[in-house]
């Protein structure tokens, strides 16, 4: 199971995700086969396996590496999520799927794809009204109406915590712990209060960071 470990060993951790990505996903099944009958694991293979002949894209990373994030996501849901389900962890998955790989059109998709391909539309932000408060008021109000976009978001969101140091923006960086405060954070309140610590860590790191004062914790 994926139990996460300090904010520096974590980013340790996917900078050897990126190293040695086929290994992502055998993990991925290892933590399933607790979960999933030996027919449920040949089902997530084949999904993953739809996902990558997909062409992503993702400035930096080829399908495989950029896949590690994703991955990484449904190993949290796994770990950290009681109720499991396999639609959640499909949607886990393929999360970004409409938004890197350009996909539209429902009537195209494989049968596997079409009971979650609402809830990917809906995940999907518009990248030119990204920082826009007032729509980013209603996206979340739709997300939070779903319990399985909720916990994807909530894991979607606390994953990129962990590499928001690297991004060069101060101003970025800053409108992005403004949405976990205002939006993320009461999703993990009500879906996976667990999480809540985690994710205040990471903003407190993150914000230490900004004013050049970041230490482990």
């Amino acid at each position: 199971m994926y139990i996460l470990d300090t904010i520096e060993k974590e980013k340790i951790r996917r900078i050897k995700d990126l190293q040695n990505p086929s290994k992502n996903f055998s993990l991925l099944i290892e933590d399933f086969s607790i979960l999933g009958s030996k027919e449920d694991q040949k089902k997530i293979y084949d999904f993953y396996n739809l996902l990558l002949s997909f062409e992503y894209s993702h400035p930096g990373l080829d399908k495989l590496a950029y896949m590690a994030h994703p991955i990484r996501v449904a190993r949290l849901y796994i770990s950290y999520c009681q109720n499991f389900s396999m639609k959640t962890l499909k949607l886990a998955l393929a999360h970004n799927l409409v938004e890197l790989t350009g996909i539209h059109k429902k009537d195209d998709l494989h049968i596997s794809l079409k009971p979650i391909y609402h809830m990917i539309q809906k995940l999907t932000v518009d990248r030119n009204r990204q920082w826009d408060w007032g729509y980013k008021d209603n996206y979340y109000r739709k997300i939070s109406n779903s319990k399985e976009m909720s916990i994807i978001k909530v894991l979607d969101k606390l994953d990129n915590l962990y590499l928001l140091s690297d991004n060069p923006s101060k101003k970025i960086k800053l409108l992005y712990l403004y949405e976990i405060e205002k939006f993320v954070l009461p999703l993990a309140s009500t879906f996976i209060p667990k999480l809540v610590d985690n994710i205040n860590c990471l903003v407190s790191f993150n914000r230490q960071e900004i004013k050049g004062d970041s230490h482990e914790i």
